[in-house]
């Protein structure tokens, strides 16, 4: 009898080889379903298993934005935020590490796929392809150790600064440094922290970086913030120029999604990165309440007259807290509005001293070659007379700017009144009786006398016009003051000096006075409300008085006159004379090699012509670079160098310390527009052999090449 199935089939009929043939067929699928399953639960990529994309990715040291931490592992707010992405995208991550200048040279070769932090600029833009998404803002700061004496960007001049190789922070602080004719010297590092590492152990005075990595690490290295920031940027990713226009694409897609969600990893990222705490959640309404209500209900009864009290004192202390702190805080604007004056008027009058070399060089040259007896000898002295008249204008700015040229001598402030007394009077007019008070037993003070003159003659002329031809008194006066803090504080740049005992100088008049407004810019360049005034009469008062580190105050009101005092520290030193050598230079002739560097090619020029007039021969270099590779060539024929102090690329100060460096030897004059005193303050110590200030005569020039060779 035949087998019977339980489906009703027959044993090896047709049928059921058929039905066992689907049966293993169905087996083969549903196994091949479970592996699928298997693989896809492993590896949970969007592209499949052999479809990752590797991605090289550059990789710069600068926590916290990126790093490589102890472990080897590259971690930072723009690293993780590209992994997650990555993750996203199936893309296969490899990181190449370097600086940033290595990482910028492997972008600009193609090397690499991705940057993971780089700042935009439009500059840049040329040169790689950023994605549109930026990862944050961040901008350029200075920080110093503290007692560096780096406040400002005035502070920077002459300085030791770490910067960051190519980095677009050290590129906006060089142009900005340059737009106020500043010169630092530059000590190139590998990474911010190698920076701040030097600032924290003084080997640098400050170290240039980005705000981000100021705010995490300035407290670990022991650094504060200088007020410098500048050049606020946006960091992004960046690509090869034409290449990897998917990744960008991709990228830009992920970060648009991420920065729209507030609780997105874009965020918790950045907060763990930059160490943001998180809100503390606060109590329950209802406990505050009650709280409230219960010691409302307690504290009443018993002290409600006098929390009241308190609170009226408390509040009569913040009053006037709030007004000093508006004081101080119109006292530090006014200040920095006349500094950053003070810096242009500076900038304009180096600038301009360049241009009268030329004048007064050619001139002083034509007039050497010329008979006194030629016809045109008057209009060669005219034309030296209008020059020298635009030096002491630049001379004024340069007083406003407190870079003003200054004689300092030990004398007395009355005795230098008494002997202008009559010229005081001449200025002064029919119309002004001009009376004195004068301290007979003054200290002495140590100042220019030429400056002081100058200041005397302003306030006076100011004094004059207020009267406006009206008859009218002008009193001056001098004595002794013993001034603390407090006295101090009413003077401009009072609170920059030390308590003591000070001489003062006051001129007051009786004429129309001032309002405020008029008072807030009478310091100020240019400014005059005489009609065809120039404006820097009181310009340069301030300027001298800076530079003589003094104080100033102005106490005016409209139809009741105007008071000027001013502070000078006394001196416990004697009068002295001081005697001025000079070198007759007859029918001198030099001889040797001399190098003139100088940028600007007028200036150069007529140094040249001087030079070789008595008989040097002359080499010219159109900055430091220049004229090393010269001096490389001839050292043994170069008897002196003639050095500018401000040029582009290598200046006068960086330029000096290598020739020193290699040829201890060398002979040095320092040529500027500004003063010996700011221009020689980074070479004291270090073998200058003189200093001529521009514009100079031939004469001048000869005299101080005499001096330095024939010692």
């Amino acid at each position: 009898m035949p087998c019977i199935l339980p489906i009703g089939l027959f044993v090896d009929s047709p049928a059921l080889c058929a039905y066992r043939m689907g049966v293993d067929m169905l087996s083969r699928i549903i196994r091949v379903f479970i592996c699928v399953c298997i693989l896809f639960i492993l590896f949970p990529t969007s592209s499949g298993l052999t479809d990752t994309r590797p991605v090289k990715v550059g990789v710069a040291e600068n926590p916290p934005i990126a790093f490589r931490d102890a472990n080897g592992k590259f971690r930072g707010f723009s690293v993780e935020v590209l992994e997650f992405i990555a993750a996203k995208e199936g893309w296969n991550i490899e990181y190449v590490f370097g600086t940033l200048k290595e990482c910028l040279k492997r972008l600009d070769n193609g090397e690499i796929d991705v940057q993971v932090y780089i700042a935009y600029s439009e500059k840049r833009a040329l040169i790689y392809d950023y994605t549109q998404e930026s990862l944050l803002t961040n901008w350029g700061a200075v920080y110093t150790w503290p007692g560096s004496g780096i406040v400002n960007i005035i502070d920077i001049n002459g300085k030791r600064v770490a910067v960051l190789g190519k980095s677009i922070h050290v590129t906006a602080f060089e142009e900005l440094t340059d737009s106020f004719g500043l010169v630092f010297e530059k000590i190139e590092i590998n990474n911010p922290a190698e920076g701040f590492k030097l600032a924290s152990d003084k080997s640098v005075d400050a170290v240039i970086t980005h705000r981000l990595f100021g705010l995490r690490s300035a407290k670990q290295f022991n650094l504060e913030k200088t007020q410098i920031i500048f050049n606020p940027i946006e960091i992004r990713y960046a690509m090869p120029k034409g290449k990897n226009a998917d990744l960008i694409v991709a990228i830009d897609k992920h970060l648009k999604i991420l920065k729209s969600d507030k609780q997105s990893i874009f965020y918790q990222l950045f907060n763990s990165a930059f160490k943001l705490e998180t809100p503390i959640r606060s109590m329950p309404k209802w406990i505050y309440w009650a709280l409230g209500l219960s010691f409302f209900v307690i504290i009443l009864l018993f002290v409600l007259n006098r929390t009241l009290n308190r609170l009226v004192i408390e509040r009569t202390k913040s009053l006037h807290a709030e007004k000093v702190r508006r004081n101080l805080e119109k006292q530090l604007q006014h200040s920095q509005k006349l500094e950053s004056l003070g810096v242009l008027a500076g900038g304009i009058a180096h600038d301009f001293n360049n241009l009268l070399m030329g004048i007064m060089g050619n001139v002083g040259m034509a007039r050497m070659k010329m008979s006194p007896e030629a016809p045109s000898y008057i209009h060669i002295d005219r034309i030296e007379t209008a020059a020298e008249r635009a030096a002491d204008l630049t001379n004024q700015m340069l007083a406003y700017s407190g870079k003003g040229k200054f004689v300092v001598n030990v004398i007395n402030l009355t005795t230098v009144l008494k002997e202008m007394s009559h010229l005081l009077q001449v200025t002064t007019g029919k119309n002004v009786v001009l009376k004195y008070d004068l301290d007979k037993d003054l200290p002495v003070i140590e100042a220019d006398p030429s400056q002081l003159h100058q200041i005397l003659m302003n306030l006076l002329t100011n004094a004059s016009d207020s009267l406006g031809g009206k008859s009218g008194d002008v009193i001056v006066s001098t004595g002794v003051e013993v001034c603390d803090k407090a006295c101090l504080s009413e003077f401009q740049f009072g609170d920059e000096l030390s308590e003591g005992k000070y001489v003062y100088l006051e001129v007051s008049d009786t004429g129309s006075g001032m309002d405020d407004k008029t008072i807030e810019r009478i310091f100020d360049p240019f400014f005059s409300t005489k009609e065809g005034g120039r404006g820097l009469g009181l310009s340069a008062v301030i300027g001298i008085v800076q530079g003589h580190k003094g104080a100033i105050k102005v106490i005016s009101e409209p139809g009741r006159g105007t008071t000027f005092k001013l502070l000078f520290p006394a001196s416990e030193k004697t009068a002295e004379e001081i005697v001025e050598e000079r070198l007759a230079l007859g029918d001198y002739r030099g001889e040797g090699t001399i190098l003139v560097v100088d940028d600007e090619e007028g200036v150069r020029d007529i140094a040249a012509s001087i030079l070789d007039e008595f008989g040097f021969e002359v080499l010219l270099a159109r900055d430091g670079e220049e004229a090393l590779e010269l001096f490389k060539e001839r050292a043994d024929e170069i008897s002196l160098v003639l050095l500018d102090l401000s040029m582009p690329g290598m200046g006068g100060i960086e330029a000096f310390r290598h020739l020193k460096q290699h040829w201890d030897d060398v002979k040095v004059i320092l040529s500027s527009g500004y003063t010996e005193e700011d221009a020689i303050s980074s070479f004291t110590g270090q073998g200058l052999a003189d200093f001529i200030q521009k514009p100079y005569k031939p004469e001048e020039l000869i005299s101080k090449v005499r001096k330095v060779l024939e010692v």
